[in-house]
């Protein structure tokens, strides 16, 4: 079961993939287009080649968990997306990810420049690897019930 995540920006759009058996995030290639068309086909083709079964988008709540003028425009982002592909779209909190991504990139050795290249893969990984691992919790507590 692939599960395909996205770190969605104005600017670079990151992407992470889950392996077959969905236990580990994989990086992809972000995507960089200048229109929400190119954007949309970009994904839709991803999802079919890939045979993605589920799309994990991050939300940017604020810190305090409310909505703020980004996680608004990533709920759009994800409604358009859930109308353009036939798999299901789910938000998943992404806090921090962001921050965590950059401190892992820094600690790894990786220049600035390279980091800001970099920052929106790992924070889809980030996210992708939250979701997979929330899901095999799930799983693992209905196995025990």
């Amino acid at each position: 079961m692939r599960i395909l995540a996205i770190d969605y920006g104005r600017k670079r759009i990151g992407l992470a993939i889950s392996d077959p058996l969905g236990i580990t995030a994989q990086p992809l290639a972000p995507i960089v287009e200048d229109s929400p068309e190119k954007v949309l086909r970009h994904l839709e083709k991803i999802v079919k080649e890939i045979e993605v079964e589920e799309v994990v988008v991050g939300l940017p709540l604020q810190l305090d968990g409310t909505e703020g003028l980004a996680a608004k425009e990533v709920k759009r982002f994800a409604e358009t997306l859930s109308k353009t592909i036939s798999v299901p779209v789910h938000l998943i909190d992404e806090r921090l990810t962001t921050a965590l991504a950059n401190t892992l990139l820094s600690h790894a050795g990786q220049r600035l420049k390279k980091r800001k290249e970099r920052l929106d893969t790992v924070a889809a990984q980030t996210i992708l690897q939250t979701y997979l691992q929330t899901k095999q919790s799930s799983s693992e507590k209905e196995a025990h019930e």
